[in-house]
């Protein structure tokens, strides 16, 4: 018995990251938006907040609204490759590429967001 447990132990051992990242793919990518979508409503309540003030150009209201859909379309597509990347068999080449490609998801999303957060502080927002 304590053989059995040991081989078993060995196999989650080995086995445990590729079962372990396959399925929390989605998780990692729900949990990387949940707190950043906080952040991001947050920096936008006080941007409706210096809007409702009078405090912004109709053309800032615009850059605004460019940079927090790109932010936005960025989490999608983020979702979207965290789903996939969920489904994935993580024993064969195709699905460790998905893998990988998720972090150029990640990337973008983050950048996506620092791009708004730095437009929101040029126009007055203190984040």
């Amino acid at each position: 018995m304590k053989r059995q447990f040991a081989i078993l132990l060995c196999l989650c051992a080995l086995l445990g990251g590729a079962v372990y990242g396959c399925k929390t793919a989605d998780r990692v990518a729900l949990t990387a938006e949940v707190g950043a979508r906080v952040t991001v409503q947050s920096a936008m309540k006080l941007w409706n907040q210096r809007v409702a003030a009078g405090k912004t150009t109709i053309d800032q209201e615009r850059q605004v609204k460019a940079a927090y859909n790109k932010v936005r379309a960025s989490f999608i597509a983020l979702c979207d490759a965290g789903a996939v990347a969920s489904a994935a068999d993580a024993t064969t080449n195709a699905s460790w590429a998905i893998f990988s490609g998720l972090e150029a998801f990640i990337n973008a999303y983050q950048q996506n967001k620092t791009d708004l957060f730095n437009l929101l502080r040029e126009f007055g927002v203190t984040l």
